[in-house]
């Protein structure tokens, strides 16, 4: 049911002005405020869909002028001569996300949880915060992660370059938005691991219809939550050669 069903509206025959007659019983009220309840939350929430849309579009930029910097992507890891994992690659793009300040601070051969780097993770960059969840932004967590495993963009210890990106960079997938219980702080090493078998484990979520996503190509789109299975593991592949549109 509508709003306007619970509204009445009454035109004067000049046309320059109109009445607005609220129903008077009690149920109908708050059948009401209910429906302007949910038409507010609806438009809140598209205007901070679109907010993660520019975020997504921002660190697929970066991510792109790194490449050209570096010939290749960044790897999901800063590492050490050893091979263990320091730093997020959310730390590697500073330079490119208009935080060149910032990036210079790190210390790029300590942890992200050294006492000098942890501090440092109190600055996160409002690119990697979430306009609906300003709580885990206090806590320098961001639900904005690569996915990481076998076949995905992000499965060496070295960036990979666009060359290998075989089944074409329109179609396969390179930024995605967790739920908020898998948020992780910006700098930490740690993304979604993704389960091929399971390709929807991890990123499921009852709170939102559509998710943001990034592709390769530098395009940022929303993926509904109920994707099916299999077309998604096609996009989350960079040389499946599966053939797969986009739902």
């Amino acid at each position: 049911m509508q709003i306007g069903e619970y509204l009445r509206l009454v035109t004067e025959a000049d046309g320059t002005r109109a009445i607005m007659s609220f129903p008077s019983d009690d149920a109908q009220l708050a059948r009401l405020r209910v429906l302007f309840g949910q038409a507010t939350d609806e438009a809140l929430e598209a205007s901070r869909r679109q907010q993660r849309v520019r975020q997504f579009k921002q660190m697929a930029i970066a991510i792109h002028v790194y490449a050209d910097a570096q010939k290749h992507l960044p790897p999901p890891a800063i590492r050490d001569k050893e091979g263990k994992p320091l730093l997020s690659w959310r730390v590697a793009i500073l330079p490119y996300v208009e935080e060149s300040g910032l990036y210079k601070q790190f210390h790029l051969d300590e942890p992200w949880d050294s006492p000098h780097n942890l501090a440092l993770a109190q600055s996160m960059p409002a690119v990697y915060s979430d306009p609906a969840l300003p709580e885990l932004a206090s806590e320098a967590k961001t639900t904005y992660v690569v996915p990481v495993g076998p076949g995905t963009m992000f499965d060496t210890d070295v960036g990979i370059t666009f060359r290998e990106i075989t089944d074409g960079t329109s179609k396969t997938i390179m930024i995605v938005e967790v739920p908020p219980e898998r948020a992780v702080v910006w700098t930490k090493p740690d993304d979604w691991q993704v389960d091929m078998a399971n390709p929807l484990r991890g990123i499921e979520r009852t709170d939102r219809a559509k998710i943001v996503t990034g592709f390769c190509d530098g395009s940022v789109r929303t993926m509904p939550t109920d994707i099916k299975p299999d077309v998604l593991r096609a996009f989350l592949t960079r040389a499946g050669k599966e053939v797969v549109d986009w739902p």
